[in-house]
């Protein structure tokens, strides 16, 4: 880490590594290509990362499965899903990944919180600090010392092809006078273009939510570049349709619209099936997950013994 300077731009969850060195030297596209088909690990576990990278000429800071699901052309068709992920960890894209994830853990912590308890009791002075933004924001606004990082605000000209009044994220400066961004960046016009998408679906999306336009929501939902690749506009009307029924007790803005949605859901346009993905995995109970760590861990002694031995 300390021998490579990056700078990336965009939005949160759609940023780009627009520029890239190594001791100073700059790394481009076909070089970093080359380097990430050639890994043994990232080569499988990164496939559309690398793809974007392949097309666009700049990665992508989003995990492979994450940057998927804000992207028309790798979840399009279930036969191809599995092509472009791997289902290794969660993380990688694997269907419904993060809810498993998080259900799992949630599971994991009912039944081992006393445990969690116990290993908290330990004195802060013993742990290690991490490189997390918090503490060195906090650092910097105290002392002045000045702390480098990537931070969502406001554009307002900071990114020069993105809106305005859109979040963007981006490098800047933390000291006592506050945080300080790098103004006049330009991004990329594919960067630029998938950023806007996503811009355009946000400023729908809160613009409906405050109002309880209900055909703004659905417009906002038919925009989204995922939703686009996969469904018809019948059929995201009636998903929204669906969600709406699904989750009224949560949604008091789109009360007026709950009735006439459960009505054109008595006789519906569109036929549903029972379908839980292209690459879902099981969720595991908590005895599956205590066996599995087990394994990694006797797996992680053997390692560390033969690489000792």
């Amino acid at each position: 880490m300390e021998e490579v300077d990056i700078v990336c731009s965009g939005i949160n969850h759609q940023t780009w590594y627009v520029d890239i060195r190594h001791k100073g030297r700059t790394v481009g596209k076909e070089e970093l290509l080359a380097a990430f088909e050639r890994h043994p690990v990232f080569s499988e576990e990164e496939k559309v990362r690398i793809d974007v990278l392949k097309r666009f000429g700049f990665y992508s800071t989003e995990s492979n499965g994450h940057l998927s699901e804000y992207l028309p052309w790798y979840r399009k068709r279930p036969e191809e899903i599995t092509r472009w992920i791997s289902l290794n960890d969660w993380i990688h894209g694997e269907t419904g990944g993060y809810l498993r994830y998080t259900t799992e853990n949630r599971n994991w912590f009912e039944t081992d919180f006393p445990q969690f308890l116990k290993e908290a009791e330990a004195p802060l002075s013993g742990y290690k600090r991490t490189d997390e933004h918090a503490s060195w924001i906090l650092e910097a606004l105290e002392t002045g010392r000045t702390y480098r990082g990537h931070f969502n605000v406001k554009n307002g000209g900071i990114i020069r092809n993105l809106p305005e009044d859109c979040i963007i994220e981006s490098p800047g400066f933390v000291d006592r006078f506050g945080i300080n961004m790098v103004e006049g960046i330009t991004l990329p016009l594919a960067c630029a273009a998938t950023c806007n998408v996503s811009v355009s679906v946000q400023r729908m999306s809160v613009e409906a939510a405050i109002t309880g336009d209900v055909d703004l929501l659905k417009q906002a939902v038919l925009h989204d570049p995922l939703v686009g690749a996969i469904l018809n506009p019948e059929e995201v009307w009636q998903m929204v349709d669906e969600m709406l029924v699904a989750q009224a007790k949560w949604l008091p803005q789109y009360a007026h619209a709950i009735p006439a949605a459960r009505e054109r859901l008595r006789d519906p346009k569109v036929k549903t099936k029972e379908w839980a993905g292209a690459a879902r995995l099981d969720v595991r109970s908590v005895d599956e997950l205590r066996e599995a760590k087990g394994k990694k861990a006797s797996l992680g002694h053997g390692l560390g013994t033969k690489v000792m031995g």
